[in-house]
């Protein structure tokens, strides 16, 4: 199978399953409120977040596929959490902040 076909599908895999990664991420401090200043200033940083990590993960090949499958499942939370503020729910400051960590890219 070849390397487009299979990180398309395992996009597919993770968005069904990126609910639940929101949902259980580790903090959860206060909220995001939806049409807020705040919530602004955090679209525009998941916005920016977005574009890096799409770049990214269309930046590995198949020798470091695992790399570029992280920064699928970041840009997943990512976009879920934008769609989340969008539609007006509230997002924890945790679910933002574990969306945009990408400290562990360095252990692939």
């Amino acid at each position: 199978m070849n390397t487009v076909r299979m990180l398309a599908i395992a996009t597919v895999v993770m968005i069904a399953a990126a609910g639940p990664l929101l949902a259980g991420s580790p903090e959860n401090g206060g909220m995001i409120v939806p049409n807020t200043p705040e919530a602004t200033e955090v679209l525009n940083k998941l916005n920016q977040a977005e574009y890096t990590d799409h770049m990214n993960a269309q930046s590995y090949t198949v020798d470091d596929s695992e790399k570029g499958q992280f920064y699928y499942q970041k840009l997943i939370q990512i976009r879920l959490a934008i769609k989340r503020l969008q539609s007006g729910q509230s997002v924890s400051r945790g679910d933002i902040d574990w969306a945009l960590d990408n400290s562990t890219a360095s252990t692939f």
